[in-house]
């Protein structure tokens, strides 16, 4: 079974914000990280739910069973 961390930061007024996730196994090993910039204006919850389903997106495409 995997788990999924993510991570978001807004800059409010420049239309700026960072997202990045690490899907780590059981023993706590970074089995796949990522990050992006994207050029948007959102609220820090905005930016915490894209970087959750784009970590979705990625297992899928990864074909990891569990995560």
């Amino acid at each position: 079974m995997l788990m999924l961390n993510v991570d978001a930061r807004v800059r409010e007024g420049l239309g700026e914000a960072n997202i990045s996730m690490v899907m780590r196994d059981q023993q706590g090993r970074s089995q796949f990280a990522a990050a992006t910039f994207v050029a948007r204006e959102m609220t820090p919850l905005q930016a915490k739910l894209q970087a959750i389903i784009a970590g979705i997106q990625t297992g899928i495409q990864q074909r990891f069973c569990r995560f």
